[in-house]
């Protein structure tokens, strides 16, 4: 692409989540993924030989406007990380001093080919366009969407109680405003 058009922007983007979902068949991502993971007994767990960054789409959004006045090139659009995925979720996990009783290392995904997808964003930061951390944002969106894992074995279900930026309330699939 470049070498037909050396004024193209080519945007290299992470594995990326949002915290709430707009429709129930939507694909599942890492927050809506972990608290599925969450309504059960079973471990949770994450690779250990897997580095990447985690981006909150909205953060991506943020920063496309930026990206469209960027010169030509390729450049990594996403938050950085150092941390495996399960160093990164059990950091989280400790911040917002949830359970991490039921975390587990995945010892065998990538363990033949470990791999280090991470970004560096120094490229970025020369034209001011900066993600924060996968951690910082995890960490911010957790706090943000207030889980309150509220695990009550009532009839045999789990009930979780959600509480949005957007002033909702969400118990299972039923949404109540909140004053």
């Amino acid at each position: 692409c470049l070498a037909q058009n050396p004024g193209c922007v080519i945007l290299r983007l992470s594995w990326m989540y949002d915290i709430m979902a707009r429709n129930e068949l939507e694909h599942g991502d890492f927050f809506r993924t972990l608290t599925a993971k969450l309504q059960t007994d079973e471990e949770i767990s994450y690779p250990i030989y897997d580095v990447r960054g985690i981006t909150d789409v909205n953060e991506v959004i943020r920063n496309l406007e930026k990206a469209m006045e960027l010169p030509g090139g390729i450049y990594n659009f996403g938050s950085p990380n150092d941390r495996n995925t399960y160093e990164t979720v059990e950091a989280m996990f400790r911040i917002l001093q949830w359970d991490a009783g039921r975390l587990k290392k995945n010892e065998t995904a990538f363990a033949p080919n470990p791999r280090n997808i991470s970004m560096s964003q120094e490229k970025l930061k020369e034209y001011g366009i900066v993600f924060p951390s996968t951690l910082e944002s995890l960490v911010g969106n957790g706090k943000n969407m207030k889980i309150w894992l509220i695990i009550q074995k009532l009839d045999f279900r789990i009930i979780f109680k959600y509480r949005f930026p957007d002033n909702v309330l969400f118990f299972h699939k039923f949404a109540v405003p909140v004053a």
